[in-house]
Parts: C-alpha cells; sequence; structure tokens
C-alpha cells in the first residue's frame, strides 16, 4: 500500500510538472510571438537615417531616426507584454535560462525609456541587443520545456503501469484485506489515467497549434521578403494570393483593388475555367463592407446554406481590408467550403499579410501605371513615340530580319495650323481626340497606331500584303473625312482631312527607321498633291526635299488612282 501510495504520487508530481512545462512552452512561443511582431511592424526605427550633430563636433555614429509617439506607446505595451510572460515563465520553470530571459524582459523597457529620452544609436543598439536576447533565449527554451513536458507525459505513463502492477501484487499478497483498499486505489489511478491521457492530448493539440502558427510565421516571412522590393503588380499580387491560402488554409483566395467605387479582382487562385467573378460596389456586401469601414468582415453559415457572398458552393469566409496609411486601397478574400473554417487568430494573421502585402500593392501598381504614361500619350491615349520606338526594336525589327512584312505609314491632319487659328486650341485638342479615335477604330486588332507628334500619326502593320495595307490607310482617310466633327460646345468644326505616306518592309528597305522616314517623305508628296489622299513611296522618286513631280502632275496621277475619294479631292 505504501508502494502505491508512493507511485501515486509521484503521477501527480509528473502530472503537475508536465502541466507547468505546458504552460512554460506556451508563454514562450508568446514571447518570441511578441518579439516578431515588434519587427513585422517596425515599430522600433532604423538606423539608417544621417547623424545630426551639434556644431564642432564630430558624431562617433548614426543617430537613428525618432520614433513616434504611437509606436513609443505600442512597444511600451508590448515589451510590458513580454515582461508579464517573462515572469510568470519563470515562476514555474525557475530555470537558469528562464532567469536569464526574465533579466532580459525586466531590462527591456528601460532600454526603450533610455533611447526615448536620447534618441542615442549607442542606447538603440543597446535596446535591439536586447531584443535579439529575447529572441535567441525564448527560442533556446522552448525545444527544452517541449522535451521536458514529453519526458514528463512519459514518466506519467509509466509510473501509471507500475502502480497497477504493484496493486495486483498487493492484493495477491493481502487479499483478505484489500478489498477496501484496492476499490479506493483503483478509483484514484483510474482518475490519474485519465488525466494524464487528457494532458497527453492536450500536448498534441498544443504540438499542432504551435506547429500550424510557425507556418503562419514562416509564410508572413516569405510574404514580406517575395514582395517589399518587386514592382510587378502581377507577381506581388499572384504571391500574396498563394501565401493567403496557404497562412489560413482557404480553398479559394482574390484580391482586389479599389478603382473608383468599385472593387476589381487582380488576382485569384480560382481554376482557370472558373466563372468570372464581377466587380462589387464600394459598401456592397461582405467585400463592399470591409472596404467601405476599412475592418475585416467574417462570413459564416451552415452546411445547407452558402452565404450570398460567397463565391460558388463556399460556405465561410473572411474578407481584410488592404489599407495605406487612412485609405483603403482594396481587399483580400479567403473562403472555404467548410462552415465556420477561421478564426480570430486567421483574421489576426490576414491582417498582418494584409498590413505587409497593402504597400508592395500600391507601390507596384503606382510604378505601372507611371510605366503606362510614360508611353502613352495623354490627350489621345494612343502609344507616344516612345513606345513606337520600344516596339520598333523589341517586334518590328526582329519581324524585318525574319522576313515577315512591316508596312509603315505616316498621317497628317491637313491645314491644321489654320483650323487652330480659327477655332482656337482647345477645340484642336478637342479634334485631335476624336481624329485619334477614328484612326484607332478604323485599323484592324493587330495594326498599331501612335501619336508621332503634333498632328501626326504613325500607323504600322506586320504579316500584311502591300496591297491590304494601302487599303487599310486609305480607309482610314475616307474615314476622318466622312466623320462629323464638333468642338468643346458640340458645335460642328471642319471638316477634317489627312494625308498619308506608306513604305513597305522589306521591298522598300529591312530597317523600320528608314521605312518611317520614307513614309514621311511619301506624306510630303501627299501635302504637295493637294492633300487628302494616300501616296506610296517609290525609291529614288522622293530623294530630295522637292516633289519628284509638280504639284499638277500629281493632281493628275491621283484622277488615275484606284481610290475614289483621291479622285474626287483631285
Amino acid at each position: 500500500g505504501a508502494i502505491a501510495f508512493s507511485v501515486l504520487a509521484r503521477v501527480s508530481e509528473s502530472g503537475n510538472a508536465s502541466v507547468d512545462h505546458s504552460r512554460a512552452a506556451l508563454l514562450t512561443a508568446d514571447i518570441e510571438r511578441t518579439v516578431a511582431e515588434i519587427d513585422r511592424q517596425q515599430i522600433l526605427p532604423s538606423r539608417d537615417a544621417p547623424a545630426s550633430a551639434a556644431v564642432g563636433t564630430t558624431p562617433a555614429r548614426t543617430i537613428p531616426r525618432s520614433i513616434s509617439g504611437a509606436s513609443a506607446v505600442q512597444a511600451a505595451e508590448l515589451l510590458g507584454e513580454i515582461r508579464r510572460n517573462a515572469t510568470d515563465l519563470h515562476q514555474l520553470v525557475g530555470s537558469r535560462e528562464s532567469l536569464e530571459l526574465l533579466g532580459a524582459a525586466l531590462e527591456a523597457p528601460a532600454d526603450l525609456a533610455r533611447f526615448l529620452r536620447t534618441s542615442n544609436a549607442t542606447d538603440l543598439e543597446t535596446l535591439e541587443q536586447r531584443m535579439d536576447a529575447l529572441r535567441i533565449d525564448a527560442r533556446a527554451l522552448r525545444p527544452k520545456l517541449g522535451v521536458a513536458s514529453d519526458r514528463d507525459a512519459a514518466s506519467i505513463i509509466s509510473l501509471a503501469e507500475g502502480a497497477r502492477t504493484a496493486i495486483i501484487a498487493t492484493t495477491i499478497l493481502i487479499a483478505a484485506t484489500a478489498g477496501l483498499t484496492t476499490w479506493l486505489f483503483g478509483r484514484r489511478l483510474t482518475a490519474a489515467l485519465r488525466l494524464a491521457q487528457a494532458e497527453q492530448t492536450r500536448l498534441e493539440v498544443t504540438k499542432e497549434t504551435l506547429e500550424r502558427r510557425n507556418a503562419q510565421f514562416q509564410a508572413l516571412y516569405q510574404v514580406v521578403t517575395e514582395v517589399s522590393e518587386n514592382l510587378n503588380l502581377k507577381y506581388v499580387v499572384n504571391t500574396a494570393v498563394h501565401q493567403a491560402r496557404r497562412l489560413v488554409s482557404a480553398d479559394e483566395v482574390s484580391l482586389r483593388l479599389l478603382r473608383g467605387q468599385e472593387l476589381v479582382i487582380f488576382g485569384t487562385s480560382a481554376e482557370e475555367d472558373a466563372p468570372v467573378r464581377a466587380a462589387v460596389l464600394l459598401g456592397t456586401g461582405a467585400v463592399g463592407r470591409a472596404a467601405r469601414r476599412g475592418k475585416s468582415v467574417r462570413v459564416s453559415d451552415d452546411e445547407t446554406h452558402t452565404p450570398p457572398d460567397a463565391p460558388f458552393d463556399l460556405h465561410s469566409g473572411v474578407i481584410v481590408p488592404l489599407i495605406v496609411g487612412a485609405r483603403v486601397v482594396g481587399t483580400v478574400e479567403c473562403w472555404a467550403a467548410r462552415p465556420a473554417a477561421f478564426d480570430d487568430d486567421d483574421e489576426r494573421m490576414l491582417e498582418l499579410l494584409a498590413s505587409q502585402v497593402a504597400t508592395a500593392v500600391v507601390a507596384a501598381d503606382t510604378h505601372e501605371a507611371s510605366e503606362r504614361d510614360a508611353h502613352h500619350d495623354p490627350l489621345t491615349g494612343l502609344p507616344n513615340r516612345r513606345q513606337l520606338t520600344k516596339d520598333i526594336r523589341d517586334r518590328f525589327t526582329p519581324a524585318l530580319l525574319r522576313g515577315e512584312s512591316v508596312s509603315v505609314a505616316m498621317l497628317d491632319i491637313d491645314h491644321f495650323k489654320r483650323f487652330n487659328d480659327e477655332f482656337g486650341h482647345r477645340v484642336g485638342d478637342i479634334t485631335l481626340q476624336q481624329v485619334a479615335e477614328v484612326m484607332r477604330t478604323s485599323v484592324r486588332d493587330h495594326d498599331r497606331v501612335y501619336r508621332y507628334g503634333g498632328e501626326e500619326f504613325a500607323v504600322i502593320a506586320a504579316n500584311s500584303s502591300e496591297e491590304d495595307v494601302e487599303r487599310l490607310i486609305d480607309r482610314v482617310r475616307i474615314a476622318v473625312a466622312r466623320t462629323p466633327l464638333t468642338g468643346e460646345d458640340l458645335q460642328p468644326v471642319g471638316p477634317v482631312t489627312v494625308s498619308a505616306g506608306v513604305a513597305h518592309g522589306p521591298l522598300h528597305g529591312g530597317d523600320p527607321e528608314d521605312l518611317l522616314e520614307y513614309a514621311d517623305r511619301a506624306l510630303y508628296q501627299s501635302k504637295w498633291a493637294g492633300r487628302n489622299r494616300v501616296t506610296i513611296y517609290q525609291p529614288g522618286a522622293f530623294d530630295d526635299d522637292r516633289p519628284s513631280e509638280p504639284p499638277v502632275a500629281l493632281a493628275l496621277r491621283a484622277q488615275r488612282s484606284p481610290y475614289p475619294a483621291d479622285r474626287a479631292s483631285a
């Protein structure tokens, strides 16, 4: 009986120790998470700003950028949470490692206060070393606690089996008097076994939770690393979608950006053949409410109903706004087929991810918009001369080298200076926009129209016969002449006509820059011949600054042109 009591006492002690070690492991994980949160939120300032020194002194090191009041309060609160957890941890463990961790936790607030008073680089370095010590001590202590907890659990089971053996032996030796004792100790043993099994189950759950959190932090670190310095919007969005899906084990993730009053999908993990999801009006549904209020929204329903905001057969979701400063720029949606799939921890993790992704998405979006604006004419919206130069280098020169056909046409609005003088430059700008739109809608999908400069435009057509291109350019000329144009107050202006010159490659040359020059010379001939016509470049005929024939002769030739509009204008 004494042996059994001793064994049971040791079972109880091992159970209590296992509980303490489990609690201690959770506390070290909380300390490590809080330190990581300080790093992720960039609460503490970087030390890359140049030092400011008093006159006549030489600074020994750089002085960090001052920390804001809100960041100082948040840093103090997080350090206070670390100190409380370290105190509880040391009370549970009482080891040298926990004492060192407690010492670092107690010193960190003082280091922060000292840095806030002095804004000194040395004090900041001391504070950062203290944070490193906290991170290292917590990371080193957690595996030891996990091993100790597993050892305690194994000891409980081993001792329990020993207690059962001791009870059976005692029963055999003193069968006459041990009946009642066996029954009483049996109950206590059963309770101890249940306690041990429950503790083991809790330890397994804790281990799974810690492993999941570790995977989430790794996903957060990876997404921040990948998108922080990348200015490709598609890459940033796809990376954010992939990591968000991994972060919370979602079945489908979408990222939307705010365009005007609508949230438009820019990236999704849905299959390519899935139905296209429409844009969401700001303030409409769960997605619109999250963007309007700047707060996360969770959607859930039972297995027999699909929430109205969920796509297809998904039953629960969480929508997190993307916020830069105080401005909502988009949302991240995570959806799952299982009901109530997302909890508070998932929501917090997504908010951490969104805080990092939002800035990267805006930076990439702004960069691409700047690139787009740099290569398009702001008045007409057509690609500009810079884009033409890029397309010649990347597309049309390689095509000519491969032996493919490339035709170039230069078009110019006739008497545009006189038009500006008569109607004003504002009406001239509107006319340029209208003519550009006529050209854009008159060419084929694979043809390119550029604003070359002033009232001059360029059209490049690849992989087309010479006759098709000539008919195309004349169709553009006729479309401009037949289009009724209006001014700013919708008053009729015009008529407006264009003259054009065309050169074909490789017939006239193998360099697109030369073809532009030849087409411009042919355009000059159209101007001399009376305007509102198309002239095809003829090698040797347009090699000087004067037309190869007097205007009268060109006009007579136009009468024999295959284009009816040329004959009419001639």
